[in-house]
């Protein structure tokens, strides 16, 4: 690990600003947060808490989309956490494509319009 990293800490930031600085997004896999970092193209460490998050994690890290590392929260240490972003890290390239691929469906506005279409 790089021992020249620098560390901060909030109360609050915006996720979507938080997306664009980081190189790897650690989430507890809501829809939310794995809609924007596949957007952003930012790999994730997912560690599921409830509901929906434990199969968002999993669908990160399955080959076909493999852009994240999942823990349980039961394995979380220091330890644990630094491996598991270090191995993240190494998913940005994937992260990029599948980024691209997102982008490439036209995001909310496109969403919206299918909507309003079907519902038309």
């Amino acid at each position: 690990m790089n021992s020249h990293r620098t560390w901060q800490l909030y109360q609050h930031v915006p996720q979507l600003a938080v997306l664009d600085a980081a190189s790897v997004f650690i989430t507890h896999a809501g829809m939310g947060g794995c809609t924007e970092s596949l957007w952003s193209g930012v790999p994730t460490v997912a560690i599921p808490q409830a509901v929906d998050q434990f199969g968002n994690a999993d669908m990160l890290v399955e080959v076909e989309v493999g852009v994240g590392v999942q823990l349980s929260r039961t394995e979380v240490t220091a330890q644990a956490l630094a491996d598991a972003v270090a191995a993240a890290e190494e998913l940005s390239g994937r992260a990029g494509e599948v980024s691209a691929e997102v982008r490439a469906h036209g995001g909310v506005a496109a969403a919206a319009d299918a909507i309003e279409q079907f519902l038309a």
